[in-house]
C-alpha cells in the first residue's frame, strides 16, 4: 500500500514555497506515495499543474487570521483520508495543521519552515514552541533555518532536517557568454521592502556614472513599483532600467541577461538564485541566510554585505569588466545547480524522509 501523505499549505499563489510544494507533489512516486493537498485559504496559480498531474486537493476557505472552526474541519478531512503522514508548510499551516493532526491521530507529523522568520513576535514563537514536541520532524530548506528553529523553538536537534530547494535545470539553456559591449543585469522578485530593489537601481546608477555600458531589468510587481520607478527617474537612468512587471517567462529573461542580482535583506533559500545558476549566470547576492549557502563566493558569483549599494555596484562592475569571469562563474553555477540542487535530488530526499519516518 502506498504511504498516504496529507499536505497543507495556505494558498497556491505564485510564490517560492508554493512552487516547490507543487514540484514535489507532481514528481512523487505514485506507486509508493499517495498525496492529498488542502489549501487553507484559497487556490491560485499552481492549481493548473496539480490538475494536470492528477493530484487531488481541496480548498478549505479559512476566514481571517483566527478561525478555530478550521481546525475541526481539517480534523474531519484527515479522519476521512486517514494519512500516514501529515506535512504542513509555513507558519499558518504548521499551526492549524499540526493541531488538527494531533486531534485526528495522524501517526507522523512534519512541519516545513521556509525562511528565517524574524518577524515572529512572542505569540507566534509560543505556538511554535508548544507544537515542537508534538512534531516528528521540522524541515528547513537551508542550514540557517535549522539553526533559527533550534534556537527559537527549543526543538530536539535530532528532529531537524535540511532539504534544499530544487530547480528543474532542463527548463534553462546555459548562457554562452560572449564579448558584448552592453552588459545586462537582471533581478526577479516581488517589489517589496525585503528585496531591496532600490539597491539594484542605485548600483546601476553608479555604474552609469562611471560610463559603464550597463542596463538593468527588473521582473516582478508589488507595492513599491511606483516608488522604485520614481527612484530610477531621480537617478536619471529611467532609460537604462526596464520594469517588466510579473513574468511567466523567467527562463527567457535569464537567457537575455548576463548576470543576476539579488540584494535582499533576508531570504530562506531563494529559488530564483537556483534558476539563475541553472541558466549559467553569475550571481551577485547579499551574504544572507540561504543565499550564502547557494552561492560560492568567487566561484559561482560574488557575495556582498546587505544594505550596501557601493559594495553591490563594485561587484557588478567586476562582472561588467570581464566576460571571462562571467563565463567561468556561470559554468560553475550551472554545474552546482545540476549536481547539488536538481529537482530530482529534492524529491528523492523527501521520499527518503517519508519512508524513514514511517518505518521509524
Amino acid at each position: 500500500m502506498p504511504i498516504r501523505i496529507q499536505y497543507i499549505i495556505a494558498t497556491l499563489d505564485r510564490a517560492g514555497a508554493e512552487g516547490q510544494l507543487t514540484a514535489l507533489l507532481t514528481r512523487l512516486d505514485r506507486s509508493r506515495f499517495e498525496p492529498h493537498l488542502i489549501c487553507l485559504t484559497r487556490g491560485g496559480h499552481h492549481e493548473a499543474a496539480l490538475n494536470q498531474a492528477g493530484i487531488p486537493y481541496e480548498i478549505l476557505g479559512k476566514s481571517g487570521k483566527a478561525d478555530p472552526l478550521a481546525v475541526f474541519r481539517l480534523c474531519k478531512l484527515m479522519k476521512s483520508f486517514k494519512p500516514d503522514i501529515l506535512h504542513t508548510w509555513m507558519f499558518t499551516s504548521n499551526a492549524y495543521g499540526r493541531v488538527a493532526g494531533i486531534l485526528a491521530g495522524v501517526p507522523v507529523r512534519i512541519a516545513s519552515e521556509r525562511a528565517v522568520d524574524t518577524w515572529k513576535t512572542w505569540p507566534y514563537k509560543l505556538i511554535d514552541r508548544l507544537l515542537a514536541p508534538w512534531t516528528h520532524c521540522i524541515v528547513g530548506n537551508c542550514e540557517a533555518i535549522r539553526e533559527f528553529v533550534a534556537k527559537e523553538t527549543g526543538a530536539d536537534r535530532n528532529k531537524l532536517s535540511v532539504i534544499p530547494n530544487g530547480v528543474d535545470v532542463s527548463l534553462f539553456e546555459p548562457k554562452e557568454h560572449i564579448g558584448m559591449e552592453e552588459v545586462c543585469f537582471c533581478t526577479v522578485g516581488r517589489l517589496a521592502p525585503q528585496k531591496r530593489t532600490d539597491l539594484f537601481i542605485k548600483a546601476i546608477s553608479r555604474l552609469n556614472k562611471q560610463k559603464k555600458n550597463v542596463r538593468g531589468i527588473i521582473a516582478g510587481d508589488g507595492p513599491l513599483r511606483g516608488e522604485l520607478q520614481k527612484l530610477a527617474s531621480k537617478e536619471g537612468i529611467e532609460s537604462r532600467v526596464a520594469f517588466l512587471g510579473a513574468t511567466e517567462d523567467v527562463p527567457g529573461l535569464l537567457e537575455r541577461s548576463d548576470a543576476f542580482i539579488l540584494a535582499s535583506d533576508w531570504e530562506g533559500m531563494p529559488n530564483v538564485v537556483l534558476e539563475a545558476m541553472a541558466a549559467g549566470l553569475p550571481v551577485v547576492g547579499t551574504a544572507i541566510d540561504g543565499t550564502k549557502e547557494i552561492v560560492k563566493d568567487g566561484e559561482t558569483g560574488l557575495l556582498v554585505p546587505a544594505d550596501d549599494a557601493d559594495a553591490l555596484a563594485a561587484a557588478m562592475n567586476e562582472l561588467a569588466d570581464s566576460v571571462e569571469l562571467r563565463s567561468r562563474m556561470g559554468k560553475a553555477g550551472r554545474l552546482r545547480a545540476e549536481s547539488k540542487y536538481s529537482m530530482e535530488k529534492m524529491v528523492e530526499r523527501y521520499e527518503t524522509l517519508y519512508t524513514n519516518l514511517v518505518r521509524g
